[in-house]
């Protein structure tokens, strides 16, 4: 494989770290964009649901993350250079879209677009790259030809 391929493996491996560590910020502030969604007179209540679906948003990243990183040190999708490629777009507008919701105090429900628009699509993808080679074990055991017995001719 050319070195420009593992430059941009490398590039993917720091912008995953780079997310992943802005998410911590983001888990640490969170109440500054809660506070930006919810009015002044915001009951208890409204702000705990807040936090609960705050919570529930950087969960799902933390898992996302998870499973990248697991595929990175396995390796598995080493080999895949238009995944890695999409991915890499992917995390750069993720990485200024988080940096963003940090300093400018976003309303936290845009927690859940910047998942479902940048990271979840990734998560997809990773999930295919560890699954590919079962899927593609089924096929051949679906579709491989069934010998018949010789009849003793």
């Amino acid at each position: 494989m050319p070195l420009s391929y593992f430059s941009i493996v490398t590039a993917k491996f720091v912008l995953a770290v780079l997310i992943f560590l802005e998410v911590i910020v983001i888990h640490i502030t969170r109440d500054d964009n809660i506070y930006a969604a919810l009015t002044v007179d915001a009951k208890d209540s409204e702000i705990e649901d807040a936090r609960d679906e705050t919570t529930v948003a950087l969960t799902l990243i933390y898992l996302s993350f998870g499973i990248e990183f697991i595929n990175l040190f396995i390796g598995s999708s080493l080999f895949f250079r238009k995944t890695t490629v999409f991915e890499v777009y992917f995390h750069v507008f993720a990485l200024i879209l988080c940096a963003g919701f940090i300093v400018d105090i976003w309303n936290y429900k845009s927690l859940w677009a910047i998942w479902a628009l940048l990271i979840l699509p990734c998560l997809i993808l990773e999930i295919y790259v560890l699954i590919r080679p079962l899927l593609i074990w089924l096929a051949a055991k679906c579709f491989q030809r069934q010998s018949t017995p010789n009849p003793g001719f």
